[in-house]
């Protein structure tokens, strides 16, 4: 029986501090049955590792807790709902909103970021912002709760302000984030670990655009330059003879997790799976699927890679990885049920999945 497409809830707990796993699986596929068990003892080893502030991990908390809100949010716990872990969503949400800050924004060379016109915009920071707040993104709007009153950190109300929602905080983020985005140098169109930088570094880029892409889904869209010059961007960090992407340099680190970032951007500027670029990029994850897993390089058993990758190919609606092997009742080329039997089959009885080189347990 091929299991449903329940995958991103495994995932979710993954960038920056967290991981899937990190050893050889044997023969076998995995069954409904089997990863919607993996997903709940994934979820309840998870809620009991949250911090009495309502984050979870300790390195990079702001990261660790927007996706561990994110796995919840993917099972249908929200805040308000009712539910056993809505407590557990609720709390990690008051907690990144204490990471919330107000900046000033501007018009930039290739448009006017500021949406509403009042000089500000908002983003998430514990000390690797660029990365967090696409991350945080992902978590607030996954919570299905547009209208949900922020009520601790410094974006939220002074009286005798209006309330401050959440959407209202996303409208901000994306001024912010389109501000950010690089104009100049190399990076053109990249982000970078500071706004507006000269160098691109696409180990980042791909998390303001999840960001972005998360935001529509509450109709909030981002000026139409941040496309055409992440398209810029796009073209320059592709490497021009695998088709996979680098990392400042498109020479430089070229590897399946920035590649599986890359398709992700590829798709936020309106590439679909048969576009020419995307097809090399595809490529390229093909001809690595197999490849072990060791420090930066490397698929299955890497966190950062899988995670990436999975975004990609499921947002482009990539089919087939003809490189993915058979096991039991998985067809050779789903890629898919191969990450699913991967994940199973190596998460800890306890429910959690150990750490690999630089990412810790998830």
């Amino acid at each position: 029986m091929k299991p449903i497409r329940k995958l991103g809830k495994i995932f979710t707990r993954a960038c920056v501090a967290i991981l899937l796993i990190a050893m050889a699986a044997p023969i076998h596929a995995a069954t409904d049955w089997e990863i919607d068990q993996a997903i709940q003892d994934g979820l309840a080893w998870l809620a009991t590792t949250q911090n009495p502030n309502g984050s979870f991990g300790s390195g990079y908390p702001l990261a660790d807790t927007a996706t561990a809100v994110l796995a919840f949010e993917n099972e249908g716990h929200f805040p308000g709902g009712g539910t056993a872990y809505s407590g557990v969503v609720e709390a990690g949400l008051d907690y990144i909103f204490t990471r919330c800050y107000k900046g000033g924004i501007g018009p930039q060379t290739y448009g006017n970021p500021d949406s509403n016109g009042n000089g500000l915009g908002m983003y998430f920071s514990y000390n690797r912002y660029m990365y967090e707040t696409g991350i945080v993104m992902q978590a607030i709007v996954a919570s299905s709760t547009p209208d949900r009153e922020v009520t601790t950190g410094g974006c939220a109300a002074t009286p005798p302000q209006a309330p401050v929602t959440y959407r209202d905080v996303m409208v901000e983020v994306v001024d912010w984030l389109s501000w950010a985005q690089n104009e100049l140098g190399s990076g053109r169109g990249g982000w970078d670990y500071s706004p507006n930088s000269w160098r691109g570094d696409n180990s980042v880029a791909q998390w303001p655009v999840l960001g972005l892409i998360a935001a529509e889904q509450w109709g909030i869209i981002a000026p139409a330059f941040v496309k055409s010059e992440l398209n810029i961007w796009i073209d320059y960090i592709q490497n021009d003879l695998n088709g996979g992407s680098g990392y400042t340099h498109p020479n430089g680190i070229v590897n399946m997790s920035k590649t599986g970032g890359l398709l992700v951007e590829m798709y936020y500027v309106g590439d679909d799976k048969d576009t020419e670029r995307a097809q090399d990029a595809i490529n390229y994850l093909n001809s690595r699927w197999n490849v072990g897993y060791y420090s930066w390089y490397g698929n299955k058993g890497h966190p950062y890679a899988m995670f990436s990758v999975f975004k990609g190919l499921e947002l482009m609606q990539v089919p087939v990885i003809p490189s993915a092997p058979a096991n039991a009742d998985t067809p050779a080329g789903d890629w898919w049920g191969d990450y699913a039997d991967y994940l199973v089959l190596n998460q800890h009885a306890a429910g959690y999945w150990p750490g690999y080189y630089y990412w810790g347990p998830a």
